[in-house]
C-alpha cells in the first residue's frame, strides 16, 4: 500500500487532466449520450486509483467526493478499467500518474532510511 493520501491522488489527478480538484468533487449527470465530461473522468479515474493504492474506506472516498452512496465508486472503478482495457491513450495517461504516485510513494521511503 502506498504511504500516498487520498487528497494527494485527487492533486496529482486534478493536474494531469488540467483541471482543479474542486472540478472532479461537482456533481455529473451523463445523459444517453455515455460522453463523460472531463472532469468525471478525472473523478473517477481518481477513485479507481484511491482504491488501488490506500486503504481509504469506500464511505471516506463518497464523502470526499460528495457521492451518496457505494454505487458511484463501483462505477468507476469499472468505468476505468473498462476503458483502460480498450484506450491504449487512456491506459498510459491512467499509468503515468500511477508512476507519479510511486515516485511520491519511493520519495517518501527514501526519507526515512
Amino acid at each position: 500500500m502506498s504511504n500516498v493520501t487520498l487528497e494527494e491522488i485527487v492533486e496529482i489527478t486534478a493536474r494531469e487532466f488540467s483541471i482543479s480538484p474542486n472540478e472532479m468533487r461537482a456533481r455529473f449527470r451523463v445523459g444517453k449520450s455515455r460522453n463523460r465530461p472531463v472532469p468525471m473522468i478525472a473523478r473517477n479515474v481518481a477513485i479507481w486509483l484511491i482504491c488501488r493504492h490506500t486503504q481509504t474506506p469506500a464511505g471516506k472516498v463518497g464523502r470526499y467526493f460528495k457521492l451518496n452512496t457505494r454505487t458511484p465508486i463501483e462505477q468507476a472503478v469499472d468505468y476505468v478499467e473498462t476503458r483502460r482495457e480498450v484506450d491504449p491513450a487512456f491506459a498510459n495517461r491512467v499509468e503515468r500518474i500511477e508512476r507519479w504516485i510511486d515516485d511520491l510513494h519511493e520519495l517518501r521511503v527514501g526519507e526515512l532510511v
